[in-house]
């Protein structure tokens, strides 16, 4: 029976060529090279890839000459261990220090005092022995005494002379040995005396350095205990990083990963193998040397049998070489996973002085699957392509066939939808519903040891456009041309890869259409506005020095989609962070800064920006950063817009128009009074100020909005009287009175110069819904007044109400 060579690798060993990053997956093709195949049947297991991976969209091609038999693709458990993937190192040992409190306790006693105390001792001892001697000689006068004591006339025997005289001549030499003992003792306590004044002295002197060294001591402990606390503070900071790290890796690794079985047939080339044809070649010729060497006699003989060895050897060298370079082959492998993604993120600089701007596009990237994917060629697209078979089936209108109901049936709203239209709305809801629940909970694919809950964020998509979407075989194209029938033919030519890969890394497919997520739901303001959701206030940046160039991107527009080629190779490691990647700098010019009021609602000017998007580039939905004038202003949403479109910006209040609405003067008119007919005129009026001043100021551009009632009734009558000649869908008329600040000095617009004259200009134009709209250009540090008058007219004893 034929053996089957094994051979196995790890994808976290294999190099990436490209990730193609789209909205909501990316699809991702890795290099094996030089894969040596012996002839026969070869397998090849590719272990290691990412649960998230799609099992159907796993394609494996290559070069070389061999043939794919059979690919099989399996969703086994990890047999990789965390601890020995991820190896934390032994952990630092806590040192065991001790306090230091039991060896502060000073350097020991002062070495002048013990020596006074040891002189002390050594005196008190001297003097215990001299007391004792004067006692001794007290003792030994009272025996004599009492011994002579004792002495009788009536001993005959006895001199008394004679014992007198001795008994004088011992106490003699007791008493001067006890003077001398008495004088000893004196002199002892003297200088024992001294001596304890000495101790006296040097024991309050050592008392003092004692207590200087405690303070010192205990300052030094203080300091001690804060180094260790200090110490301690750090170990448990790099503990918790630790930690921190180690929950992420675990949250990336894979529970189950997809295995890889490749099946290749290498063919015989008529060459015997290497391990046997080899060795039996060479043995052949060194038997030939041999024999040559024995019967040869001569030199020359000796040469030529060298040369032919020789020979012989390059010979099997080259064999050896082909036959490696026709049993090698390169597989490249290919496949879509989701948990990968990229979305667009937008930073807007303005400028009102020039009417420029300068707009950079970044490519937040995500990965959370279990693959790092290293120095590889990373391309963007916006595609947003799904494929589910029958279902996505292009919907076919049925007849709505109608008849009259039997009176007293069913309500006339009957008839808004058809009962095809209920039903197939229905199916799509839920077929949305199912798409997205289709991806398992992460808890499921990743972690180690318990399993905690947690969800899935939703992805984010790019585009708005449904429209937008290509089938999902479009991704799956070969990278060099689609399998055969048998299988793959692996051709030893080299393989089309740029040629190839670059077509098929700019389609993809994606999951069905979801909602997308708001990034930021807040509105940047140019001032304090009840309409902006956590506004920012504006501050001041400082100077700028000269900015970093970025390399930019290789735009392409393929079909339905763009991409963006990323410069440079690049490395995505698992994250939940996503990285920012420079995409474009897009300088913008021709911007066109106009200011909305409708006072009606709040008296006050919202400034915004119309920009044209002059770029080849299409501007994606995603969060935009403004900044006006070097203030940082919020964060926006910037809407899709297609190279040549225009699209709009609002930019929040502008406090330099000041805006006054007060209330109407309502008066009752006399035309009336006879005709059993109320009339009333209402007198309104809205006055602009704009309050910028200085070189750089310019004419500030208006558009404000008011309103009229719109009868409703024919015994209603509305008529506007002022602006005079303003009638609905006729031509604008001119309007605008000049108007003084009262604050600046004016006296409230009654009274104006001839330099208040020159404010600028306003045209008045009228709906057929009754909305007046001005069209106003204020020069700067100039004001105007813009009034608006009507009538209303209604049947006595009667009285108006909105509808």
């Amino acid at each position: 029976m034929e053996s089957t060579r094994k051979q196995e690798y790890q994808v976290r060993d294999l190099p990436t060529r490209s990730v193609t990053l789209f909205p909501t997956r990316a699809q991702v093709v890795r290099d094996i090279k030089n894969v040596f195949l012996q002839p026969g049947t070869n397998q090849i297991t590719i272990v290691g890839f990412s649960p998230t991976v799609e099992e159907e969209s796993i394609k494996v091609e290559g070069c070389g000459s061999a043939m794919i038999t059979d690919i099989a693709v399996e969703l086994l458990p990890n047999r990789d261990i965390f601890e020995e993937i991820y190896s934390s190192g032994d952990e630092d040992s806590e040192d065991d220090e001790s306090d230091d409190d039991s060896d502060d306790q000073g350097d020991g006693d002062n070495v002048l005092l013990t020596a006074v105390r040891c002189r002390i001792d050594s005196l008190r001892d001297e003097l215990a022995h001299a007391v004792a001697g004067v006692a001794s000689a007290d003792a030994q006068l009272a025996i004599l005494d009492a011994h002579y004591n004792r002495i009788h006339p009536r001993h005959g025997n006895i001199d008394i002379v004679e014992a007198i005289a001795h008994y004088r001549a011992e106490r003699l030499n007791i008493s001067r040995a006890r003077i001398g003992e008495a004088i000893h003792v004196r002199n002892l306590e003297m200088k024992i005396h001294l001596q304890s004044q000495e101790e006296s002295k040097l024991a309050k002197s050592d008392r003092k350095e004692r207590r200087k060294h405690e303070k010192a001591s205990e300052k030094g402990k203080k300091l001690r205990r804060k180094a260790k606390a200090k110490k301690q503070r750090r170990r448990e900071e790099v503990l918790k990083e630790k930690q921190r790290l180690r929950e992420e890796r675990e949250s990336f690794w894979p529970r189950k990963t997809y295995t890889v079985r490749i099946s290749l047939e290498a063919g015989n080339l008529n060459m015997t193998p290497m391990t046997s044809r080899r060795s039996s070649a060479t043995t052949d010729i060194l038997h030939t040397t041999v024999a040559r060497d024995k019967d040869a006699s001569t030199e020359a003989e000796k040469s030529a049998a060298t040369a032919a060895y020789s020979a012989a050897a390059a010979a099997s060298s080259a064999a050896t070489a082909a036959y490696s370079s026709l049993h090698t082959c390169d597989i490249s492998i290919s496949y879509v996973t989701s948990a990968a993604s990229w979305t667009p993120s937008y930073d807007l600089s303005l400028s009102t002085i020039s009417n420029t701007g300068i707009l950079c596009f970044d490519a937040q990237l995500t990965n959370k699957t279990s693959e790092t994917w290293g120095g590889c060629k990373i391309v963007l697209s916006t595609s947003q392509a799904t494929f589910s078979g029958i279902k996505d089936a292009i919907p076919v209108l049925h007849p709505w066939r109608v008849k009259l109901a039997p009176r007293g049936g069913q309500a006339w709203d009957d008839i808004v939808d058809s009962r095809e239209e209920r039903t197939e709305a229905d199916l799509w809801r839920g077929q949305q519903s199912l798409a997205m629940q289709q991806a398992k909970p992460r808890t499921e694919l990743f972690g180690v040891g318990s399993v905690k809950t947690q969800a899935v964020p939703e992805p984010v998509q790019l585009g708005s456009n449904p429209h937008q979407s290509i089938p999902f075989s479009r991704m799956q194209q070969s990278l060099t041309r689609p399998p055969g029938a048998g299988g793959s033919m692996l051709r030893k030519s080299a393989a089309p890869k740029a040629r190839g890969a670059r077509d098929s890394l700019m389609r993809s497919a994606s999951s069905a259409k979801r909602k997308a997520v708001e990034a930021y739901g807040q509105t940047p303001t140019f001032g304090d506005s009840d309409e902006s959701e956590g506004e920012d206030e504006a501050t001041i940046l400082p100077e700028q020095a000269p900015e970093l160039a970025f390399p930019e991107s290789l735009f392409q527009e393929t079909g339905l989609s763009e991409t963006y080629d990323l410069p440079g190779l690049k490395t995505l490691a698992p994250g939940h962070t996503a990285s920012k990647q420079r995409v474009v700098r897009v300088p913008l010019s021709a911007l066109v800064f106009s200011h909305t009021v409708v006072a009606k609602y709040k008296p006050a000017a919202f400034l915004k920006v119309r920009i044209q998007n002059r770029s080849k580039l299409t501007l994606l939905n995603g969060p935009v950063g403004l900044t006006l004038d070097g203030s940082f202003m919020g964060r926006s949403k910037l809407p899709r817009c297609s190279s040549g479109d225009l699209f709009t910006m609002s930019l929040g209040i502008d406090p330099a128009i000041k805006v006054t609405y007060p209330k109407p003067e309502v008066k009752r008119s006399m035309q009336g009074l006879f005709a059993k007919e109320d009339n009333h005129a209402f007198t309104r009026a809205i006055t602009l100020i704009n309050t910028r001043t200085g070189i750089n100021a310019r004419p500030a551009a208006l558009v404000i909005y008011d309103q009229v009632p719109v009868s409703e009734d024919e015994r209603l009558h509305v008529h506007v009287l002022e602006p005079h000649g303003l009638a609905a869908g006729m031509p604008g008329v001119p309007d605008g009175v000049p108007y003084k600040d009262p604050a600046r000095g004016g006296g409230g617009g009654e009274k104006t110069d001839a330099g208040d004259k020159n404010w600028g200009k306003a045209i008045a134009t009228r709906s057929k819904e009754n909305v007046v709209t001005w069209d106003v250009t204020l020069n700067a540090g100039r004001g105007v007044r813009l009034g608006l008058k009507y009538t209303i007219g209604w049947p006595t004893n009667e009285h108006v109400m909105q509808c």
